[in-house]
């Protein structure tokens, strides 16, 4: 028998997890919570992630964005969202990407949302709402099968809850989300003002309703 020193890349960095417990409860966890992971703990995320999905199908439905640009509009969403959940109710860590938001911000209250040259996050794709969110929402009864659109229970309550009070700056929104663009993150201007109510760290009772349904209960699993 040989005995060796652990890896150092196995080891739990830091003080955040001294006893070691994350590796426990990786395992027994994900028997309780299914359809959700340690990454996925922030439901405003969600609501973007609901956003960006929604408007990429419709674009492709009206017949004004083909299926293999779908990831597009949802990055730009993604943008978006980041910077009014930021700018407007002081999001920190809980938004993916926020060291460039910031970074952005510095250079002015009007920034440039792109999915490539203006990316938040060095692999938005990978790292952001896409590629960690798309598998807990699919299990939680969110995204449907496929590589865009949401399930009817989802789609229904988005056209209900968030649709209506994005009426008025959707034209707007649906520009920046196909093409990107400048976006001006000052409080009294549109999309932004109304971007900012839908995002509010405060939940509507139906809010509260459905994402106790779909991601606490996980009735989907």
């Amino acid at each position: 028998m040989f005995l060796t020193l652990e890896d150092p890349r196995a080891k739990v960095q830091g003080s955040r997890d001294p006893l070691g417990i994350g590796r426990v409860w990786a395992g027994f966890g994900r028997r309780i919570v299914g359809n959700l992971t340690t990454v996925t703990n922030d439901v405003r995320s969600f609501t973007v992630h609901l956003l960006g999905r929604y408007y990429s199908e419709r674009l492709i439905l009206e017949g004004k964005l083909a299926e293999k640009d779908a990831l597009r509009p949802f990055l730009h969403m993604e943008q978006i969202g980041a910077y009014v959940r930021h700018c407007a109710h002081g999001a920190e860590g809980e938004v993916r990407g926020i060291d460039r938001v910031r970074r952005n911000l510095e250079e002015g209250r009007s920034v440039k949302i792109h999915h490539e040259a203006h990316t938040i996050l060095s692999d938005q794709k990978t790292y952001g709402l896409w590629g960690l969110f798309t598998v807990p929402a699919r299990r939680s009864g969110i995204v449907a099968d496929g590589p865009v659109g949401l399930t009817p229970e989802a789609r229904e309550f988005v056209e209900r809850e968030y649709a209506p009070r994005l009426r008025k700056c959707e034209d707007r929104l649906l520009r920046l989300l196909v093409n990107g663009g400048d976006f001006d993150t000052a409080k009294n201007t549109s999309p932004f003002r109304d971007l900012a109510a839908v995002l509010s760290p405060t939940f509507t009772p139906a809010e509260l309703r459905f994402y106790a349904e779909t991601l606490r209960d996980g009735r989907h699993i």
